[in-house]
């Protein structure tokens, strides 16, 4: 049988045509030891050695199996045969059942972005495949997502600073197989890929028993539904930019008539990625609470509204939406930053403290009767409502207050604060403090 092998001059025109890399770049691999993280890995390898780049691979073990240790050495004596840079991080602690994949992937990309940012690396490569993009397709059509909803693994996006690319997002799972095959690489099964207690093990089981028939539909649906949400999104970048107001401090404002002008799938859509980004949620709200928001507002009955942890005010015919009050329960009551850290307050705006350790503090009512004969709310044009959005910055005896505090403040501090969400609406909505 003739193995259906990706070269490397069909691999480097494919990276070509897709993305673009400064010169001798360092870029970052994430490998599972996988067929498909593999394959990606000696295709990477060749490529980087021609750009005169540097490939640095990452290995998650994220201990949930008893597996987990050994697939790791395997992993790492894999990589010592190539002589490719390797870091092995960890998931530690106490995880929770519930959810269990989606927080394992969290502290995986979590993990890997910080030590990216250590290393200086801007671009991650990770190994979905188009079976990939297909299971997950089909997952979001049973689930009855809405119109973007089943958009699938995109094949770029933008996390933290961090370009997250899929090289291999056309290709099908068995020319990576083929192509560990030719290049008689080893590679490793998970076990967890047949355990049907999860959702995506009993699509690729539900895949792997349709007809011939049925999966040519699928692919077809899937492919005119990547064309279509990609007219959708262009749709409401266009809105974005020409209707939304963004205000450097975490809050957005639309005409409710502009809104209302949209076709109902694409208001469902505006709205969701308003929330999601106000909030600094990373899932967007339900369709059936959206939909419910949009008939509220059409009967005009009343004043305000919340959904996904946001507030949503309407005045003169126009809706703002806030973040809701912070408490325990939605932020960490306070942190500490080091002296060169950075991190983000309620996944929202980013911190850096590159001079001094800094304090972050929730400012509750209490707090602020000590601090506002300090702060004057009415200069800095912000309500009260949008400073309990706010941390209280402390460093050494001085108190800053982010948008309140003078911009002298935050340069004798060396001081970053800036809207920086968890999932972005749009990088150029947003604005450095």
């Amino acid at each position: 049988m003739t193995l259906k092998t990706i070269s490397n001059k069909e691999f480097y025109k494919s990276l070509s045509n897709n993305f673009t890399f400064e010169k001798n770049p360092h870029i970052g691999l994430c490998v599972s030891g996988g067929v498909d993280s593999m394959a990606l890995m000696i295709l990477m390898n060749h490529w980087i050695k021609k750009h005169k780049g540097k490939l640095t691979i990452f290995h998650f073990n994220h201990n949930l199996r008893k597996e987990s240790k050994k697939e790791a050495q395997f992993v790492s004596k894999e990589i010592k045969k190539i002589g490719l840079e390797f870091h092995i991080l960890e998931w530690t602690g106490v995880k929770e059942k519930s959810g269990v994949m989606e927080k394992a992937r969290e502290a995986r990309y979590g993990a890997i972005i910080k030590l990216c940012e250590k290393l200086g690396i801007i671009h991650l490569m990770t190994a979905h495949h188009l079976n990939d993009n297909i299971e997950t397709f089909f997952m979001r059509l049973k689930r009855k997502n809405s119109t973007l909803g089943l958009s699938s693994i995109p094949e770029k996006k933008i996390l933290k600073n961090l370009q997250i690319l899929r090289p291999l997002i056309n290709y099908k799972k068995k020319r990576l197989i083929d192509t560990c095959l030719f290049h008689k690489l080893r590679w490793l099964e998970d076990p967890s890929n047949e355990n049907k207690i999860f959702e995506r093990s009993r699509i690729r089981d539900e895949l792997s028993k349709k007809n011939l028939y049925e999966n040519k539909k699928l692919k077809n649906q899937f492919k005119d539904r990547q064309i279509n949400n990609s007219n959708i999104e262009k749709k409401i970048s266009d809105f974005f930019a020409e209707k939304l107001r963004f205000f450097e401090y975490g809050v957005f404002e639309l005409s409710i008539k502009n809104l209302f002008e949209q076709r109902n799938y694409i208001k469902i859509e505006i709205l969701k990625k308003i929330l999601t980004t106000c909030s600094g949620n990373f899932y967007s709200p339900a369709k059936e609470a959206v939909e419910d928001l949009i008939s509220k507002i059409r009967d005009g009955r009343e004043t305000k509204y919340t959904l996904h942890s946001c507030l949503i005010l309407i005045s003169n015919q126009r809706l703002r939406f806030y973040r809701e009050i912070l408490n325990k329960k939605n932020v960490e009551k306070f942190f500490s930053l080091k002296r060169g850290m950075s991190s983000l307050w309620d996944n929202r705006f980013q911190i850096t403290s590159n001079l001094y350790t800094a304090k972050c503090e929730v400012i509750n009512e209490k707090k602020w009767m000590n601090l506002k004969k300090y702060f004057s709310l009415e200069k800095s044009k912000i309500n009260f409502f949008i400073l309990q959005s706010l941390p209280l910055i402390k460093i050494n005896k001085t108190n800053i207050i982010p948008f309140v505090s003078n911009d002298s403040v935050f340069k004798k501090n060396k001081l970053d604060f800036y809207f920086n969400p968890k999932i972005p609406l749009t990088k150029k909505n947003f604005f450095r403090y």
